[in-house]
């Protein structure tokens, strides 16, 4: 016989509860391991870790709070936007309190998964979640002592580790193709995934990238630390003229990308598909919106009595940056798909009038690169 309903409730443990509640949801399979009966607290962290299941959740509640969810990313960045996301969107639509919430790290490396646990309990007794039916946990008759324990042993304390190995087998698997693939690559270098994913890029690009980059967007300004600029003062002042000038570049350049590249690639469906114009451009529009708003905070700033300091504006916009995350995951697929249009005749004569309208010299290939 079992045991009553009320008595396997009080065994339970809270991160159990929070399985359970997530399954009541429909964002956790029935045949996941953490509903499994041998199920440990390190399976609920995994299905937690890249964030998907987390934004699911929210639109199982009120659908469309988070209208972009990254599935089954192998990217950390893209993971790191779905509990940026996930957390971002509990205290607006939620109305839960920032401070009551776990941290994207604390979560990504289960260093504090107790507090992610503690946050699925308050979003479950939120007014949302029960005008939906959805149970809340704890009940009144279960226990709420927030813990992960076998045999005695504490695996909140070792779980950090446990989902570390985890991290590195699943990165191996990620990183070691891509490293085989990089031109020049060395085994043993030890560089990171940006680095290989620049190196790759940089190789595809048609002319010099660091000549790209100087002629676009470099402020073609007197050397900073010339003799005639002895203070301290005016070498900064050079500094922050200079920091103007290359973003009012930069946004000029996502501006033609945007309004002469993307509108006329777009213009004939049969030549170049809406999914190829996807994946040439990406989320492209993104940056040129954050860099829009970004320069004018900056102009503002240079512009006020406390001009020199910059570090907030940069500090403020560090969440609207996460959308490079996507785009530079994006840029090797999309210069693979400019190469395949250029052995046809009729997307190659769009690439072709885009070019001279745009009056770039440099070919769009180089100039997606610049993001980079």
């Amino acid at each position: 016989t079992h045991p009553p309903a009320s008595k396997m409730a009080k065994q339970m443990e809270l991160w159990q509860m929070a399985a359970r509640w997530l399954s009541q949801v429909g964002v956790l399979a029935p045949d996941s391991p953490s509903l499994a009966k041998n199920a440990r607290v390190y399976d609920l962290a995994l299905a937690l870790q890249d964030g998907s299941i987390l934004c699911e959740t929210l639109n199982r509640i009120s659908p469309g709070t988070i209208p972009q969810v990254h599935q089954k990313s192998e990217k950390q960045f893209l993971k790191m936007q779905n509990i940026n996301a996930f957390l971002g969107a509990c205290v607006s639509v939620f109305s839960l309190k920032a401070a009551d919430l776990f941290t994207a790290d604390e979560l990504f490396y289960a260093s504090n998964f107790p507090k992610v646990v503690h946050t699925i309990s308050l979003l479950s007794k939120t007014q949302m979640a029960g005008l939906n039916g959805f149970i809340y946990f704890p009940r009144e008759n279960e226990s709420a002592e927030n813990k992960a324990e076998d045999d005695g042993e504490d695996l909140y304390h070792k779980l950090e580790d446990l989902v570390g190995e985890c991290l590195s087998l699943e990165e191996a698997a990620v990183v070691l193709p891509m490293v085989s693939k990089a031109p020049e690559a060395d085994e043993a270098d030890g560089e990171d995934i940006y680095g290989q994913l620049q190196k790759a890029v940089q190789s595809s690009a048609e002319g010099n990238m660091e000549e790209v980059y100087t002629d676009l967007i470099y402020a073609k300004r007197e050397p900073i630390y010339s003799a005639g600029k002895s203070s301290h003062d005016e070498k900064r002042n050079c500094v922050l003229e200079e920091m103007k000038d290359t973003e009012h570049n930069y946004v000029r350049l996502l501006r033609v990308i945007v309004d002469v590249f993307v509108r006329i690639l777009s213009s004939n469906p049969k030549a170049i598909s809406k999914l190829e114009v996807k994946t040439i451009f990406s989320n492209i529009e993104d940056l040129l919106s954050t860099h829009t708003m970004f320069r004018d905070v900056l102009d503002r700033q240079l512009a006020s009595h406390t001009g020199r300091n910059v570090g907030p504006c940069f500090l403020d916009a560090i969440k609207s940056f996460r959308c490079y995350g996507q785009y530079c995951c994006d840029v090797p697929e999309a210069i693979k798909t400019l190469r395949e249009l250029g052995e046809r005749p009729a997307a190659k004569r769009l690439l072709e009038q885009a070019r001279a309208e745009s009056e770039q010299r440099f070919p769009l290939t180089d100039l997606l690169n610049v993001p980079m």
